[in-house]
């Protein structure tokens, strides 16, 4: 992928619809909520306003003169009907900014998000068009995919939130996992948020 000091780098956020992926970059770029902590003076450039409801690629850039990114909002990937097509999205977004479409070679981090009270966990939670662009992503630096549990401050039973966490890491994101990509969990709190961003900020800068 290029070097990153030859333009913002992007982070590419997944999952199914209603996994947090929208709230999650509202939590660290809102104006009221932008100056705390990690990204106390960036500043926001919105490309497309974002809803929860997310229904097309959103882009929005934190910039800051440590560490400048474009968080990457998507429809929820359970949403290729035939209809719509997410990857399809994404890849028109990067050849429309970038004139390049292979998300495993142009996107820096992706952040698969889940919804941790999410009932609707299959054999398979993640679609097979996009289980095969993680893997690729994965088979070049697997770090640089970070699996994200939302919602977390909604299981109040800490055994409980655990045990859900253990069996994603150990059953259903395993395949990755194993190989080194990264968990987090996060409650809705910009601080929360911030410390996911800082750990792609830090392998950035390696």
């Amino acid at each position: 992928m290029p070097p990153a000091a030859k333009r913002n780098p992007i982070i590419l956020c997944l999952g199914v619809s209603g996994s947090g992926r929208t709230k999650f970059i509202d939590s660290v770029s809102s104006k009221d909520k932008a100056a705390v902590g990690f990204f106390k003076k960036m500043k926001v450039t919105i490309y497309q306003a974002l809803r929860p409801d997310t229904t097309a690629v959103g882009a929005v850039t934190l910039t800051s003169k440590e560490s400048p990114m474009i968080l990457l909002d998507t429809p929820g990937v359970d949403l290729n009907d035939g209809v719509n097509d997410v990857k399809g999205d994404v890849q028109k977004w990067l050849k429309d900014n970038y004139k390049q479409e292979k998300i495993e070679d142009y996107v820096d981090f992706i952040l698969y998000f889940h919804r941790i009270t999410d009932n609707r966990v299959q054999a398979e939670p993640i679609p097979f068009d996009w289980r095969n662009t993680l893997d690729k992503f994965a088979a070049r630096d697997p770090s640089r995919l970070i699996f994200v549990t939302t919602m977390c401050d909604k299981m109040r039973d800490e055994a409980k939130r655990q045990k859900v966490q253990d069996t994603l890491k150990t059953c259903y994101f395993q395949r990755w996992i194993e190989k080194g990509a990264g968990f987090e969990a996060c409650d809705g709190t910009s601080e929360a948020a911030s410390n996911v961003l800082r750990i792609i900020s830090s392998a950035l800068t390696i």
